[in-house]
């Protein structure tokens, strides 16, 4: 038994023809580009991987006094300017690789007297000082006492130099730090500059001391397989053979009507479905209603702008043919193509 193809109307098969047709041709652009690319790819990849971390922490000697008992106060705690007799600064530093090497550098700690957006003077605490060693790891380790009162006095001294006091005046205390490593995979050079910062006040501050962390490697490219490319390979070749499938499909399984095959109810439908109530069951004439026939639907539709009435549509079945009415009062204006050009004699219509 022949399958019943399905009609579409032939302006919307061809538009859904060439739309498939337009998707299968692209997936087979996508194919070719897919089947195209190559397949490795460029990865840089570390062949000397290293971590450097630079610190500075401290203790603060306090001054004799009636509040604290302690002599000694550790890191993050609250100090008042007029009972610190001292601070000792700890500074450390740590080069760590997965290979070895020749390391070297040097480093130097300074103090600055910062008045922020007037003025900074450098005192240097540490001059620069060489470090080298051989292996996979390198540190060092130093100290240095702090007195506040001297860089306090130096401020008082700038304030009346100047004439003007510096707001938020402070002391920041930077090793500065320069590395090279000598190793087979080529040669580094870093450098890393931890800080620790002293507000210069006469009432109570906090220490900032934060430390510094640097993280890297040499690399090198290297050309491996693309991980996407075999995904691509399998996933695109299903795409266009389930497009080429579906146009396949559609093709055989459907076929064009012309606007001329549709039913005169069909093509009215599709003009004019938006402006159509449909009714379920007949209209039948009962003598009450006055009946004006009009010879076409265009007609009708003009008479219902009119008005401004809807036109209330009873679909054909049962062997009845369609018809259209627009109700106006005890007047009902009719289009019944089978009744095409007949006198409509006084009749009354009813609703079911």
């Amino acid at each position: 038994m022949a399958l019943k193809k399905k009609q579409i109307e032939k302006r919307a098969r061809l538009a859904l023809i060439v739309a498939l047709g337009l998707l299968f041709v692209a997936s087979l652009g996508l194919l070719y580009y897919v089947y195209s690319l190559p397949l490795t790819i460029k990865k840089q990849v570390p062949t000397y991987s290293y971590r450097q971390k630079g610190q500075i922490t401290y203790q603060v000697h306090i001054k004799p006094n009636s509040v604290f008992p302690e002599k000694i106060m550790g890191p993050e705690r609250t100090y008042f300017s007029k009972l610190v007799q001292s601070i000792d600064t700890y500074y450390s530093y740590e080069f760590s690789a997965d290979q070895p090497g020749k390391l070297s550098g040097t480093y130097s700690i300074t103090a600055t007297v910062e008045a922020p957006e007037l003025w900074s003077k450098e005192f240097v605490l540490v001059p620069n000082t060489g470090f080298s060693g051989e292996g996979k790891t390198l540190s060092f380790n130093s100290e240095y006492p702090l007195k506040l009162d001297g860089y306090q006095e130096f401020l008082k001294k700038v304030g009346e130099e100047t004439g003007v006091s510096a707001r938020e005046p402070k002391l920041v205390i930077r090793t500065n730090i320069i590395l090279k490593a000598v190793t087979d995979e080529g040669v580094i050079n870093e450098a890393l500059t931890p800080t620790m910062t002293i507000p210069l006040t006469t009432g109570e501050f906090i220490i900032e001391a934060k430390p510094s962390t640097k993280k890297d490697a040499l690399t090198e490219t290297v050309t491996v397989p693309d991980p996407t490319n075999k995904t691509k390979k399998n996933y695109t070749p299903a795409l266009s053979a389930a497009l080429g499938l579906l146009l396949i499909l559609f093709l055989s399984f459907t076929r064009g009507k012309a606007a001329a095959e549709l039913s005169l109810e069909e093509r009215i439908l599709k003009q004019y479905g938006d402006r159509l109530v449909k009714v379920s069951g007949a209209i039948s004439p009962d003598g009450a209603v006055t009946m004006i026939s009009f010879d076409s639907i265009e007609s009708l539709i003009k008479m219902a702008d009119e008005l401004g009435k809807p036109v209330i549509y009873q679909s054909s079945g049962a062997g009845a043919p369609p018809a259209y009415y627009v109700f106006e009062g005890a007047t009902a204006y009719g289009y019944v193509p089978e009744m095409n050009h007949e006198a409509c004699p006084a009749s009354a219509v009813t609703l079911s």
